[in-house]
């Protein structure tokens, strides 16, 4: 698999509290919990920060995709510094704030090696709208990487939406030894080459060389990201839970306690294959002659969705989730193969 040079091309932070999540190039371990180890370590009031903005931002109506927009990210990140926020020379918002939700849901998310080779070779080049990536299943979510592709173990997923231009962002952190690198793409009815293009233009615009390299660096690794997002959202996408089948992910509910509504991290990481249901199909290797109601002729049930209640009735937690029902062969044998 092909990698892009070292991916410190993507680092743009120099501040020191940036530098304590991330890691030297000699250091082996780098998964997803060891990085929010590494988090909260170097932010340790990040949780009770979190809690008292959201229950500032639940008062005001926002997009149910995000968790949080982005101005109260900014008020907690400044509680962590004495001088105003600065993206540049400052904590670098797009790390912080990702992996501050991620915390939540501690959900990692694997697709089968062939397709991750798909969409290193062939990504998808389609229209990059909110209405994508608005299914994503939880706030924020890592992908995990069993190819290699780019020398990634994996990366960070969350949608981060700004009150006062009512714009809607997809935030991806690229996870390799190298460290943890953010790349911000604004969505909308254009392709990810002109987000990125406007992207870098303004932040390059002095240095046309070294913007011709990074954007082609940026390019290659952001579509190879996009086209897996834009797999896992799609409807043709099961997600099942090895510990248990029946089980969907979800976004936690804040519990009330003492001292108002509080959000708990999540006790352990929780991992979720992907499966394509284009890549399968069912056959029909055995004929049945006739048929009544109670024993009708063999003919396939296509998979669906449905709307499930879960819940205890009548408490906060009570809600509907999509579930999958599987294809299934009626009054007849089949057999699956990809």
């Amino acid at each position: 698999m092909q990698k892009i040079g070292k991916l410190e091309t993507f680092n743009t932070n120099t501040n020191a509290a940036n530098q304590n999540i991330t890691t030297s190039q000699n250091e082996v371990t780098y998964s997803p919990s060891q990085r929010l180890i590494q988090f909260n370590k170097a932010f340790p009031k990040t949780g009770k920060l979190v809690n008292l903005e959201l229950a500032k931002c639940n008062k005001e109506e926002h997009p149910n995709y995000v968790f949080m927009p982005a101005e109260y990210w900014v008020k907690i990140i400044q509680k962590y510094s004495d001088k105003s926020f600065d993206p540049i020379d400052g904590i670098d918002i797009r790390i912080f704030s990702t992996l501050a939700i991620w915390q939540y849901t501690k959900g990692v998310y694997e697709l089968p090696e062939s397709s991750l080779s798909k969409h290193f070779h062939s990504p998808s080049n389609e229209m990059i709208t909110v209405d994508r990536f608005k299914t994503l299943p939880e706030w924020s979510i890592y992908v995990k990487n069993s190819t290699n592709a780019y020398e990634l173990d994996g990366f960070f997923v969350s949608l981060d939406y700004v009150n006062k231009s009512k714009l809607t962002y997809i935030r991806i952190v690229l996870n390799s030894k190298y460290g943890l690198q953010a790349i911000t793409i604004q969505l909308g009815n254009w392709k990810i080459e002109d987000a990125l293009h406007c992207l870098l233009k303004k932040q390059l615009l002095s240095n046309p060389l070294k913007y011709e390299q990074i954007y082609r660096d940026f390019l290659a690794i952001a579509k190879f990201c996009i086209s897996i997002i834009v797999e896992l959202c799609s409807d043709d996408s099961i997600l099942k839970s090895p510990q248990n089948e029946s089980s969907y992910p979800i976004r936690p509910i804040p519990k009330k306690v003492k001292q108002g509504l509080k959000l708990f991290p999540a006790e352990q990481t929780k991992y979720w294959s992907v499966e394509n249901l284009k890549s399968k199909k069912v056959i029909q290797v055995k004929d049945y002659q006739g048929g009544i109601h109670k024993s009708p002729k063999p003919h396939p049930r296509r998979g669906h969705r449905r709307n499930q209640w879960v819940g205890v009735k009548g408490t906060p937690e009570r809600k509907q989730i999509k579930i999958w029902i599987d294809p299934k062969f009626i009054n007849g044998v089949v057999k699956w193969h990809s």
